[in-house]
């Protein structure tokens, strides 16, 4: 499970409420490993998740273009990575279905990558950004 606590905090209101809707969403795959979550309701996290990280994108790529954000296209081409391996992991799921280890490991890659992606990236932009709107 992921606490979104201080370390996580951008300061930019908008993905910082995006970061912890994601956290959340996330922590709900931890309750399929527990039995506790039904097939349906796994492929429904997992939808939202896609769909809403793309919306997360967006929202920082239009953000980075607004600061002319030094570092835009790096921080995009992870953004790509992301979608990518997405992706994939849709397809090994909707091939494979829903068992244990695919779900422990979509789970694994997104606390590894959401954690990392935040304390990285994204409060490298965050700093940028507080530097230009002061």
């Amino acid at each position: 499970m992921i606490t979104f606590n201080n370390s996580l905090i951008t300061g930019i209101k908008e993905v910082d409420e995006q970061h912890m809707e994601l956290v959340e969403r996330i922590n709900h795959l931890f309750t399929f490993v527990d039995g506790k979550v039904t097939a349906q309701e796994l492929e429904d996290t997992f939808t939202f998740l896609v769909q809403y990280v793309a919306v997360h994108f967006e929202t920082e790529d239009r953000i980075m273009q607004e600061i002319n954000y030094p570092d835009m296209d790096k921080h995009i081409e992870q953004h790509e990575l992301l979608i990518n391996k997405a992706v994939n992991l849709r397809e090994q799921l909707d091939t494979h279905g829903y068992e244990l280890h695919s779900i422990i490991e979509l789970r694994g890659f997104l606390l590894k990558w959401i954690v990392d992606h935040i304390k990285g990236s994204d409060l490298a932009f965050a700093e940028h950004y507080h530097k230009v709107k002061g």
